[in-house]
């Protein structure tokens, strides 16, 4: 009953707005557009999973007040601002975030379908993963007093959908606006690299478990010391040019595990026991 009556105020709101004297679609959009107004005068808000009651109004209005002009797509098939979004989309699990929470499959399986009805659904699809991912990118998926109340981290003012599509609208290039949007603390973009780094390493295969035994202290002899090496050469604290043989635990490989316990927040003693 609730969506009833909001979806015939919508539709209203939107009526009043085409039925004033529009501006025509830019050439090249209008078959496209005239399926995009279908979708929002149906009612079919499911595409593109748009299920917040003031983010429909905001985003079905925008493109009313438009004449319903895509952003992302023509009548011939994706705008390059529609390329750089999904390929922006097909990377995002780069900033720790994940690719099915925006629906990517769903847009890659109407890549290449230049029907204007498939391309209406992608218009919609990637409205709302842009819409999705500006908030996840400026405000992050979790509220940090969710994991522990002592994260006192003020979050970000959340934009409107309807600023965030006049924002990628009017930017002449997408990439320099979704990463205005990203966190600019370097802090962050460590962290990036952090995260490609140890993907990096699980693609190469890992490394390998170093079995339990008695704790090492420099000097001794040991036969998990190849093993050690290995692990410390993958994780970046030992260079593999340089790297020892043998089964003695020498200086070269104490130094690089001391540098392995700095970056971990352990004694820097060089002594491999337990933790």
């Amino acid at each position: 009953m609730r969506m009833r009556h909001f979806l015939s105020a919508l539709f209203l709101t939107i009526s009043l707005i085409v039925s004033a004297p529009a501006t025509l679609l830019a050439t090249g959009n209008e078959v496209v557009g005239k399926q995009i107004e279908q979708i929002i005068m149906n009612g079919e808000s499911n595409i593109g999973s748009l299920d917040d009651d003031e983010r429909l109004i905001q985003v079905f209005t925008y493109y009313a007040d438009r004449s319903f002009k895509p952003i992302w797509v023509r009548d011939n098939g994706p705008k390059s601002k529609g390329k750089v979004l999904l390929d922006f989309l097909e990377n995002i699990e780069n900033h720790g975030l994940r690719e099915f929470k925006y629906r990517v499959d769903a847009i890659r399986d109407l890549k290449g379908d230049n029907h204007p009805r498939a391309l209406a659904e992608m218009e919609m699809l990637l409205t709302s993963a842009f819409i999705d991912l500006a908030r996840d990118l400026t405000r992050g998926r979790v509220d940090p007093s969710d994991v522990s109340k002592q994260n006192n981290i003020p979050l970000p003012h959340e934009y409107g959908s309807a600023y965030l599509l006049d924002g990628a609208e009017k930017a002449d290039e997408l990439q320099p606006y979704l990463e205005s949007l990203m966190p600019q603390d370097k802090r962050y973009h460590r962290l990036v690299a952090a995260l490609k780094k140890y993907r990096d390493i699980r693609a190469a295969g890992g490394w390998k478990q170093i079995p339990a035994g008695k704790a090492l202290k420099p000097g001794d002899k040991d036969v998990r010391l190849p093993l050690l090496r290995e692990l410390l050469v993958t994780v970046g604290d030992l260079d593999a040019a340089t790297r020892p043989v043998g089964e003695t635990y020498d200086d070269v490989t104490v130094e690089a595990v001391k540098n392995f316990q700095r970056r971990h927040g352990l004694t820097q003693d060089g002594v491999i026991g337990p933790t």
